[in-house]
């Protein structure tokens, strides 16, 4: 059937011996499942085009007409659990935090490190920063805040030999450090500002 999806599932025999009701489509077995009208423990028989679902007094459902299909609208209403700060609209959009783009880099090349940490620094105030670990290292480098050590303790994460850590960073506040497990390492830095 053209523009409808099946999910599938694997029939198993009810405990109780009765026989699921299937539909073969495309080889397939498909459990039917009937929806009846009728109040609850009645069955006024199959909901069809001659035996519609009763309408429900009060507020009905939106509906918007695409191409002779029916679509439930829906609105959306901003506020917290159990609070209405109205229907989003054009003029009460739905608020969005402004992400600007970066509009320049800055390279930092090469860096060597050892066991002692070094602040990845930058002149401008970043976006992003790219640390890479030089393909000839022989050691690991761990990343964190000033704290970080040689052994990894307070890292947040480390790089082998040829890793690219890229994280959305501003380091206005708090620098991001770089400390490797043996002397003698080198790590490549950048950023997006």
């Amino acid at each position: 059937m053209a523009g409808v999806k099946f999910q599938k599932r694997q029939l198993a025999t009810p405990p109780d011996g009765t026989i699921v009701a299937v539909d073969p489509i495309g080889g397939e077995d498909f459990q039917l499942m009937k929806v009846v009208v009728g109040d609850i423990g009645t069955d006024d028989g199959p909901v069809s085009t001659a035996n519609p679902m009763p309408t429900i007094p009060g507020d009905g459902v939106a509906v918007d007409e695409v191409a002779g299909e029916k679509f439930q609208q829906i609105k959306i209403t901003l506020g917290d659990d159990g609070a209405d700060d109205g229907t989003v609209s054009a003029a009460n959009p739905i608020p969005v935090t402004d992400v600007s783009v970066s509009t320049d880099m800055e390279g930092g090349g090469i860096v060597v490190v050892g066991t002692t940490a070094v602040a990845v620094t930058f002149t401008g105030v970043t976006k992003s920063i790219i640390i890479s670990a030089d393909i000839a290292n022989t050691g690991t480098l761990y990343v964190g805040k000033s704290n970080v050590t040689n052994a990894g303790l307070n890292a947040f994460t480390y790089l082998e030999a040829g890793e690219t850590l890229t994280i959305e960073y501003d380091d206005a506040t708090n620098a991001v450090y770089v400390v490797a497990s043996i002397a003698a390492q080198n790590f490549w830095k950048g950023a997006l500002v």
